[in-house]
């Protein structure tokens, strides 16, 4: 395990334990009260994992590829595209088991099932950049004594 695995790992249950009272609470209400059918509940429950773990799995998986690529800079540059597609096609997922898809904004989703994700998005983005400069900025501060 690298370090840039011990901080996605760090940042996923950090994050995910500070938002578990609000996706619990979604859950209730899409579960209990909207009475989701449980093809349903699959659906939205893999929507979920993807638009919120994806992006900084996919951060971890592109870093390790980077260390034994040829041309390391090639998945560097794929990485904020693919982190995208993971995000949109999660939020398609859960946007399409909803009642009423064609009025889906933050509000219908009650906001909480996606705060994980729209949380871990930045950190494993900015995590991954810091992790991708931080040697570059060691070397400038390395001073040569003779």
């Amino acid at each position: 395990m690298n370090r840039f695995d011990i901080f996605a790992l760090i940042a996923t249950v950090f994050v995910t334990l500070l938002c578990a009272s609000m996706t619990m609470a979604a859950v209730d209400v899409y579960i209990v009260h909207d009475k989701m059918p449980p093809q349903g509940q699959v659906i939205a429950a893999a929507g979920w994992i993807l638009f919120t773990f994806g992006p900084i799995a996919l951060a971890a998986l592109f870093w390790r590829w980077a260390k034994s690529a040829r041309f390391p800079w090639l998945l560097h540059l794929l990485l904020l595209p693919c982190m995208i597609v993971a995000f949109r096609i999660g939020d398609a997922l859960m946007v399409s088991v909803l009642k009423y898809p064609s009025d889906a904004d933050f509000d219908s989703t009650i906001g909480a099932p996606i705060m994980t994700g729209i949380f871990l998005f930045p950190v494993a983005f900015v995590g991954y950049g810091v992790a991708l400069i931080w040697p570059r900025i060691k070397a400038a501060y390395r001073t040569e004594v003779p």
